[in-house]
């Protein structure tokens, strides 16, 4: 007996001395994701954790946070408010799970999921959720036993990542930032206008495809009963909707406002035509409102609870006069014509330069820029800064270097459709939250072996950005661009 137990304990062991090592091998002193975007998750769950019932606690992915005020919500409803929304690729119901064991009697929860099929399911995404909570694992405790043995199986995936961007972080003043968050857990960084190309990002249309998803709406029920069963009261509704990359028919419309209500009854709030806004009260993603969006916003979802039977406790149009200040993030470019005109760019001569509301962009190729093995592109035309790229833009058979300056900041989908050369990106845009980039198609057409380097104390913004990190597997520092390049 004494040798069966000699040897169960030497077989545990060796199982667990591996992972030891492993675990001293990459551990780090400091978390390079203490400022990061969904490192926001840990505040938010500590504010639910911490402020007495009954409150307003809102469900679901960024479109929350940019597209609400809670300061007004809290005035006119006479409910503290908890903004529980972080990241869309954390997982609608993986949110809703860590909430639960918080919900308390009296809550009024709205889960406000963004208007995608992947939000609309049982999807999560276990390294960013690792990014989130490594500094608080124990919020993990509401997740189902197959969603912990994931997490489980993909730690070692994120501290080999983790270990890589030792002694980095990401910078204050950066608007994909923990430090963005106000105390409710809303966005307070300065954006007052659409920075999208064209009012929208044509990479993620807003369909309603894959949307009538019954495993997802299950759980929602069942998210309902086990929130009515502490006493709190739960309504599902829309995210904020960029009418102008809706393209879905009215009929499709009225076919899910008719499947969600024959699912929730009572608990749908809203219709998809409430929470459809023009292009200009949207930021920089189709599901981003700017502050005069996310003011209007408020206010629907204000005059929808209202509606519901949730009694205000003051005229939602008053103003709200507890709003903290939005942080002042930088300008973004312009391309009106400076006090001083810029330098002749002698890199101009290599691309076509139209102006597209109101700002300078290259759309295209001239014939010597098509004959280039590597290319700079100009900082300026004529005296304007230039700070775009279009569709289709950098088109070439040859093209294998592109140095792209700092001053650009939008960036449309399929740039480098036909591109297929095109290996080494160096791109010196110092801080990626001030850009436009679209969520899919940035490199398409590109060589597999695509790197971009970006500026070294950067890197870790980029890694973190809501957008720029779903490029991350190309993303590199500058110092580790080969010498011969």
């Amino acid at each position: 007996m004494k040798r069966f137990w000699r040897l169960l304990c030497l077989f545990i062991l060796l199982l667990i001395l591996p992972l030891g090592v492993f675990s001293l091998a990459v551990h780090t002193e400091e978390n390079p994701y203490h400022n990061s975007f969904t490192a926001s998750l840990v505040d938010k769950y500590e504010r639910l954790s911490t402020v007495s019932a009954p409150r307003l606690v809102l469900i679901g992915g960024s479109s929350l946070p940019f597209g609400v005020n809670s300061g007004t919500l809290e005035k006119a409803l006479g409910l503290p408010v908890v903004n529980f929304g972080v990241y869309a690729a954390l997982g609608t119901r993986v949110m809703a799970e860590i909430a639960l064991p918080q919900i308390r009697a009296g809550d009024l929860i709205l889960l406000a999921p963004e208007l995608d099929a992947q939000t609309y399911s049982d999807y999560f995404n276990p390294d960013i959720l690792w990014e989130a909570s490594c500094e608080k694992p124990s919020l993990l405790k509401g997740l189902t036993l197959s969603e912990k043995e994931e997490m489980l199986f993909r730690w070692f995936k994120f501290a080999i990542g983790r270990k890589k961007l030792e002694g980095e972080s990401i910078p204050e003043g950066t608007l994909y930032a923990r430090s963005s968050f106000d105390s409710f857990g809303d966005i307070h960084f300065e954006r007052k206008e659409n920075i999208m190309p064209g009012g929208f990002d044509a990479s993620q249309p807003v369909t309603l495809e894959g949307l009538q998803n019954d495993a997802f709406f299950d759980f929602v029920l069942q998210f309902i009963r086990q929130a009515e069963k502490k006493g709190a009261r739960v309504y599902f509704t829309f995210s904020p909707i960029n009418q102008a990359a809706a393209v879905y028919s009215s009929d499709a419309a009225k076919a899910l406002e008719s499947y969600l209500s024959g699912r929730l009854g009572s608990h749908l709030l809203g219709t998809l035509a409430d929470t459809t806004y023009e292009a200009s009260l949207f930021y920089n993603t189709n599901y981003h409102l700017n502050e005069e969006g996310a003011a209007l916003h408020t206010k629907t979802l204000i005059r929808l609870l209202k509606e519901a039977g949730v009694d205000p406790a003051t005229d939602p149009s008053a103003p709200d006069d507890e709003t903290p200040p939005v942080t002042q993030s930088e300008a973004m470019p312009s391309s009106e014509p400076s006090s001083s005109a810029l330098p002749y760019d002698p890199n101009e001569r290599f691309v076509v330069i139209r102006e597209i509301g109101g700002n300078l962009f290259v759309t295209g190729l001239s014939e010597e820029g098509k004959a280039q093995e590597a290319l700079t592109l100009p900082e300026s035309y004529e005296g304007r800064p230039v700070i775009g790229l279009s569709s289709d833009s950098l088109t070439s058979d040859v093209l294998a270097r592109l140095v792209i300056p700092g001053t650009y900041r939008f960036f449309d989908s399929y740039i480098f459709d036909g591109s297929p050369r095109l290996a080494r990106i160096i791109l010196y845009l110092e801080d990626p939250s001030s850009s436009s980039i679209p969520m899919q198609g940035l490199f398409d057409g590109c060589d597999p072996s695509l790197a971009v380097y970006v500026p070294d104390e950067s890197l870790a913004a980029y890694l973190s950005d809501y957008n720029w990190r779903i490029y991350r597997s190309c993303l590199k520092r500058l110092s580790d661009l080969p010498q011969e390049d």
